[in-house]
Order: C-alpha cells, then sequence, then structure tokens
C-alpha cells in the first residue's frame, strides 16, 4: 500500500511520524536456553530489544494521540507500552541475578515484539480495508496480550499465537478496499486527522511568520472544512480522499502567497513543492 504524503516543505523530521508510526526495529532470532539458565548475555540481548521498542511505542503513542488514531490503536499502543516495562522489569531482575531465567522468557519476548510489528504492519496496510480487517487484527492482538500476561502459558503457547498473529495479519490483507461510494471507517478517517496534525505543525513552522492575515485565515478554513469532514461518521470514501486532497492544496497555496511585509525570507525548507502531493513508498 502506498501513503500519500505533502511533498514539501516539512521541517526535517519533524510530522513525518504522524503519517505512520515508526518502524519496528529487526529483532535477532530469540535464543534457545535450558528450562533454567544463569547466563545474562541471553537476558541482555532481549532487553536489548525490549528497550528499543520502549522507544519506539513512547513515540508511537504520542503521535497516535496528536493525529487523532482511533481509540483501538492508540489502546492497543498503550497495552503494549504497559507489558514492554513489565518484560524489562523481569529481564532486568534476571541480569541482576534476582531470578532464574526461564525458558518461557525467549518465547514471551518473541510474541511482543510480534505483537508490536502486527500493530505497525495493520496501520500501514489495512486502513483503506473493510471494517471487518481491523476487526480480526485487533481481536487477535487483544487475545496475544491476554497469553502474554498469562503465567499459566507455556512456551508453546506462546509461539502457537505467534502463528495467529501473523495469520491474522494475513487475512486482514487480503479483505478487500472500500469503494469510494462506501462509508468511511474511522480507519480512513483518521488518515484526513494525520494530514491536519501535518499541516497544522507546518502551518506553524512556515506560514504563520511569513505570511499575511488573510493567508492564513485561507488555509485555517481550510483545515477547518477538513475536520468537519473528519468529524462526519457518515462521510464517504471519496469525500475523505477529497478533502486530503483540497488541503494539502491549501496548504500548497499558502506557501506560495507572498511573505508579508518586513518579514524575514522563509527558510529553504518551507519552500513550495514543485509538483505536490507527492506519492511515497
Amino acid at each position: 500500500m502506498r501513503i500519500k504524503l505533502i511533498a514539501a516543505p516539512l521541517v526535517a523530521g519533524a510530522l513525518m511520524a504522524p503519517v505512520a508510526l515508526s518502524t519496528p526495529a529487526a529483532h535477532a532470532a530469540v535464543p534457545v536456553v535450558s528450562a533454567v539458565s544463569s547466563n545474562t548475555s541471553d537476558a541482555h540481548a532481549l532487553l536489548g530489544d525490549v528497550n528499543n521498542r520502549i522507544h519506539s511505542l513512547t513515540n508511537d503513542l504520542k503521535v497516535a494521540k496528536a493525529s487523532l488514531s482511533p481509540k483501538e490503536v492508540i489502546d492497543t499502543i498503550s497495552d503494549l507500552l504497559k507489558q514492554a516495562k513489565i518484560l524489562k522489569a523481569q529481564l532486568e531482575k534476571v541480569i541482576k541475578g534476582v531470578t532464574t531465567f526461564v525458558k518461557s522468557i525467549p518465547a514471551r519476548v518473541e510474541l511482543f515484539l510480534t505483537m508490536c510489528d502486527t500493530t505497525h504492519t495493520a496501520t500501514l496496510t489495512i486502513q483503506d480495508k473493510v471494517q471487518n480487517a481491523h476487526t480480526v487484527v485487533f481481536d487477535e492482538i487483544a487475545h496475544a496480550i491476554n497469553v502474554l500476561i498469562s503465567l499459566d502459558s507455556t512456551p508453546a503457547q506462546l509461539t502457537d499465537e505467534v502463528a495467529a498473529l501473523k495469520k491474522a495479519l494475513a487475512t486482514a490483507q487480503a479483505m478487500p478496499d472500500l469503494k469510494p461510494t462506501d462509508v468511511a471507517t474511522k480507519f480512513v478517517r483518521a488518515k484526513l486527522g494525520r494530514l491536519m496534525a501535518q499541516v497544522l505543525f507546518d502551518r506553524d513552522t512556515c506560514v504563520i511568520n511569513y505570511k499575511d492575515g488573510d493567508t492564513i485565515r485561507l488555509l485555517n478554513r481550510a483545515i477547518d472544512r477538513a475536520g468537519l469532514i473528519r468529524g462526519n461518521a457518515w462521510v464517504r470514501v471519496a469525500e475523505v480522499d477529497q478533502a486530503m486532497k483540497d488541503l494539502k492544496v491549501a496548504y500548497q497555496d499558502a506557501l506560495k502567497a507572498p511573505n508579508k511585509k518586513d518579514a524575514p525570507a522563509s527558510p529553504s525548507f518551507c519552500m513550495p513543492a514543485a509538483n505536490a502531493p507527492i506519492t511515497l513508498a
């Protein structure tokens, strides 16, 4: 699936994030250990994976809230962050010698990492799918959390849940896309919300201090119109797509407007795009 972004200008690294959650870091194969092991090197390796996800999940949660992501996404990221901190505490106890490295720990970390990857991939690849696609994935993630937190879960059960998550994602990805005339799901409307967050940031960065009041008012009206579309539970997919196009055009028009008298020259990253909007992979 391809995601539309505003071509330019964007402050480097500032608002690329609201368009998609951060890319999960690749994790090494789960080490095979005995039932009880004092080898802390495995715990150190797993702790590194967990710490990386704590960092990315913390950023993802901020992005999801700022970009008006659906409640399922925000709640899932919050739950994953909570479980990450629990796993971190367990691994730190192993490293300090407080507890032993029991055989279920690697499988628990592997399931946790797969849950993170599934959430990330679903956010990018099924946002235009029918509602059932989201239900399949997020129901399975919710089940995976229950498996993860259960002290009775065996390594085999944890591994089986990894496979179940991958199957649920594949099933969702194979479901049909919404048609332009279909009522937009909250996941489709969330795309417009992410774009609004991006434009608001760029307005404050590249427009407010450089353009006159009329230019700013026109852009604000376009943002308000987009907000009305996003908040309409019965809006059609085609209307959301059109609202996104209109907002991108309004933003580019604001950039092309002459700077107000006595305003400093706009930064190079605030130059209007030559061929906006573009499509990036």
